[in-house]
């Protein structure tokens, strides 16, 4: 459905040259149609969840989310709550 359209964009571009207009329309297509089609089959996958066992993805899950070691925190540890950032703006 979506790589005809490309496709045809890319004829459209002079091959070998910078073209502003298909590098962003492209980019910007690519960059809005997969989260529509992603958030339209959300439904059937999240409805296809009850055929898998659950105690197996469970597992799965606390196998790799797993901490080898417990590091408890040292009682000088500042809370997050306490923690003020600079109203300086962060781009990291």
């Amino acid at each position: 459905m979506l790589l005809p359209l490309i496709n045809k964009i890319k004829q459209l571009s002079v091959k070998h040259q910078n073209n502003k207009f298909s590098y962003y329309l492209l980019n910007n297509l690519r960059r809005i149609f997969p989260m529509f089609i992603f958030q339209m089959q959300l439904k059937g996958k999240l409805s296809n969840g009850d055929k898998f066992d659950s105690e197996y993805i469970e597992k799965r899950v606390n196998y790799y989310n797993r901490l080898s070691i417990n590091t408890p925190l040292l009682p000088s540890a500042i809370k997050l709550s306490q923690l003020k950032l600079g109203k300086k703006l962060k781009v990291y």
